[in-house]
């Protein structure tokens, strides 16, 4: 399974995983959005999470965590999840990330920056494929990398 987390209050992020899930699970890929609405199961979450070996950190509105989102990213490399986070530039020097995060960072003033930004992270998964070991999560994310791809596509092709 894989998860996708995003700051609270990360509107943008929160509307990109919903309708990332949507597109997977067209695809039978398990996808699990950790919930940040008022009344959420914390024991819920963390059992979806500890399914996990695989998590997308997705930053948009914000530039930093907020305590449930770090504490839900700890677990996930306490458990020894590998994840991905896409944040802002402006992120850079607010967005404390341990080391086991693969970490990449858009301008959000560049008009495309954020899909080119997703882009590199597939080519970089493609050309690493045999060399890293995701089991059976790395026909996911990179399912997840180009569906955000297609989403992000869409966004643009909505604002014009």
């Amino acid at each position: 399974m894989i998860s996708i987390l995003y700051p609270e209050g990360d509107f943008t992020s929160a509307d990109i995983a919903i309708k990332l899930q949507a597109l997977a699970q067209a695809q039978s890929e398990q996808i699990f959005i950790v919930p940040k609405h008022f009344g959420r199961n914390d024991e819920n979450v963390f059992k979806n999470l500890s399914a996990s070996k695989t998590a997308l950190l997705l930053l948009h509105d914000k530039v930093a965590l907020d305590g449930a989102t770090k504490k839900e990213v700890e677990f996930l490399i306490n458990k020894g999840a590998v994840i991905y986070s896409i944040a802002p530039i402006e992120a850079k020097s607010s967005l404390i990330l341990p080391q086991k995060v693969s970490s990449h960072y858009y301008d959000r003033h560049k008009s495309g920056d954020f899909l080119n930004t997703v882009q590199s992270i597939v080519t970089d998964l493609q050309r690493r494929k045999d060399t890293i070991s995701l089991d059976n999560d790395f026909g996911g994310i990179l399912l997840v990398m180009a569906l955000i791809i297609l989403v992000i596509a869409a966004f643009s092709n909505d604002k014009k």
